[in-house]
């Protein structure tokens, strides 16, 4: 790869989107990267392999200052922890970035004007998601068709914190994230800070949520939109069930993936596990839900001393 220009500061996070046939021209994809000095970036991924930069947003900064070690008052610097995008009606793509004091900037960018070598914002709100700082962030399609969003993508959010608990935020449209900041879902899933998420449609209009955690343990939890909120605005999420499944690993878990049915996860103890989803019998009553258990269908060391992500892809024959 060829980069035009260095990414200022290190890199935390990045996700792809794809491109859109009639967007292409002589690029194939938007990386979007982001990390140290609240930096958030979009490369535009040409044909020949080489990064260019073509948008570059100004993240609102956390005011005040937080203490150092040694007791004295230093000023806070605001990194990009987590960045997901999902694509909306049209050429429009969300992007969501989720940063280390909790905040979650969002951005509806069209991907037609990337071949222009610049990308158009059209829209831009910040929430709060937690106190704590955001260590992962997964925005997900709600299964479920809602009426008065026929002609959008509503959506999910969903954020793992450093204190091992999860929100859960649903909306129409990118408009109604800061309407439905008090009618997010919190959930405690894990002792420790969640490091990755991945998120499942059950095909039942239920969404499976699988994290990782510093605690070497994965947790599952199963959520749904509340019935009344079909018709309301903002819709709001239910947690149904969740499992922790603790020793999951020998040392942290750092990231997991679904790959349907099973889930994929990779720690720090160099162990890749593919996991079978065992769907206890319905109770009859939502209020009694079970949630899914994990049963470890096979394992295998790594190669990377430090595996700290992951991702997967479909091979094609030929």
């Amino acid at each position: 790869l060829r980069v035009s220009e260095r990414h200022p500061g290190s890199i935390r996070t990045i996700a792809v989107s794809p491109l859109p046939s009639h967007a292409q021209g002589t690029a194939s994809a938007l990386v979007f990267a982001g990390g140290a000095k609240s930096m958030l970036r979009a490369y535009l991924v040409d044909t020949g392999l080489s990064l260019r930069c073509v948008w570059s947003p100004v993240l609102p900064q956390r005011n005040g200052r937080s203490p150092s070690r040694d007791g004295e008052v230093e000023a806070f610097e605001e990194r990009v922890m987590s960045v997901d995008c999902l694509a909306m009606a049209g050429s429009l793509l969300l992007v969501a970035a989720a940063t280390s004091s909790g905040l979650m900037h969002a951005w509806h960018v069209d991907l037609s004007s990337a071949a222009t070598g610049r990308l158009d914002e059209r829209s831009c709100v910040t929430t709060r998601l937690a106190q704590a700082a955001v260590l992962s962030l997964r925005c997900a399609p709600l299964p479920v068709q809602i009426e008065g969003a026929a002609e959008t993508v509503a959506f999910a959010a969903f954020a793992g914190i450093a204190d091992g608990s999860l929100v859960a935020q649903a909306a129409l449209d990118l408009q109604q994230l800061e309407a439905s900041a008090g009618r997010c879902s919190h959930a405690k899933l894990l002792e420790a800070g969640i490091n990755d998420l991945a998120v499942h449609s059950a095909g039942d209009g239920r969404l499976l949520v699988a994290a990782a955690g510093d605690d070497h343990a994965l947790a599952l939890a199963v959520f749904a939109l509340e019935p009344q909120s079909l018709t309301a605005a903002p819709p709001r999420l239910r947690l149904l069930s969740s499992w922790r499944l603790a020793g999951a690993h020998a040392s942290a878990a750092k990231s997991v993936c679904w790959v349907p049915p099973q889930l994929v996860s990779v720690g720090l103890d160099r162990l890749l596990r593919v996991w079978n989803v065992e769907h206890p019998a319905p109770s009859g009553s939502p209020e009694h839900e079970q949630a899914p258990l994990l049963v470890e269908a096979s394992s295998r060391i790594v190669s990377c001393l430090e595996p700290g992500a992951l991702a997967l892809g479909s091979a094609v024959e030929g």
